[in-house]
């Protein structure tokens, strides 16, 4: 193999290396969101049961029993908006936003495959291997 192509095969390798990080990172941060969410919708849908008393995380791992007085909750509806919404349409929201994340998340990790494929098979090549 020339020296241009081996240039060229190592500059493409560390492209797909750093495609690789930056989607693994996405995965990282979707799964997160995904187990906040969940949690979230865990406990709207323990208020619509009737359960009022909660902990509430008051931030760096404090906790503290709080008693819910409303019927409504503040929920995310996308792109950095909220809205106050009954317990039922805040859980219907909250699912909307867990099913799009896994959405995502699928969507991650078959480009995942793909980038990992391309990558053994461009190591492969440099390696004098054509696949």
């Amino acid at each position: 193999m020339d020296q241009q192509r081996q240039v060229a095969l190592e500059e493409k390798a560390r492209f797909l290396d750093s495609r690789l990080r930056m989607l693994r990172e996405n995965l990282e941060r979707t799964a997160q969101a995904m187990m906040e969410l969940e949690i979230a919708r865990n406990g709207v849908r323990e208020m619509e049961k009737g359960n009022k008393e909660v902990m509430m995380n008051l931030g760096s791992g404090v906790m503290a029993k709080a008693t819910i007085v409303s019927d409504n909750v503040v929920t995310p509806v996308g792109a950095n908006y909220y809205a106050v919404l009954p317990y039922k349409k805040a859980s219907d929201k909250i699912d909307k936003h867990i099913l799009s994340a896994r959405k995502n998340q699928d969507a991650i990790n078959e480009e995942v495959k793909k980038v990992e494929k391309e990558l053994v098979s461009l190591l492969k090549e440099a390696r004098g291997q054509n696949v």
